[in-house]
């Protein structure tokens, strides 16, 4: 995929800024998530998983994500990232879990870009009925290679954004917190 066509995937214009490419990026990528988890009709999933990956490709040739053989869900690289970001920590049973949400098989690690974006998420997860997950600041190589070693996605949420919780995300973390 060339620039052209990577503009023309996320519908933007060829001068968009960077912030502009990561907006879209994450619109388009909730759109696409929330459909994969809503889905009644599992001949439509193969359609919906490739138009992620183009997304997910556009993203990277715009913001010059990694070589091929590192973009996608699996494969993350920290360029074009924050050098810090903010992920949710739950601790149960002295045990400790990352915030990750599923999407079409693969369990994607939430990062935000924003301490005020991953305080409202927490919050979101409480009302909920989760406990709150604390909201830590990593350098973002160190998130990037802790979802490589663990084979996770990873998705930044923009602080021009806000995420919302999944019902099949906060079951997960209700199904973790009651392991011992």
């Amino acid at each position: 995929m060339d620039t052209t066509e990577a503009f023309q995937v996320l519908n933007l214009p060829p001068d968009a800024s960077e912030q502009e490419i990561r907006r879209k990026w994450f619109r388009e990528y909730q759109a696409l998530s929330a459909a994969l988890l809503e889905l009644d009709d599992e001949r439509q999933r193969p359609l919906l998983e490739a138009r992620l990956a183009r997304l997910n490709e556009a993203r990277d040739v715009l913001l010059g994500n990694g070589s091929q053989a590192e973009t996608g869900l699996s494969g993350v690289s920290s360029e074009g990232l924050p050098p810090q970001v903010i992920v949710l920590l739950y601790q149960a049973n002295g045990q400790e879990g990352i915030c990750t949400r599923q999407i079409g098989g693969q369990d994607i690690v939430i990062a935000f870009e924003s301490l005020f974006g991953a305080k409202k998420y927490a919050q979101r997860l409480a009302q909920q009925g989760l406990p709150k997950p604390v909201a830590e600041r990593f350098d973002t190589q160190e998130i990037v290679d802790f979802c490589r070693a663990g084979g996770y996605g990873l998705m930044v949420v923009p602080a021009s954004e806000v995420l919302e919780p999944l019902p099949e995300s906060t079951e997960a973390a209700r199904n973790w917190q009651g392991k011992s």
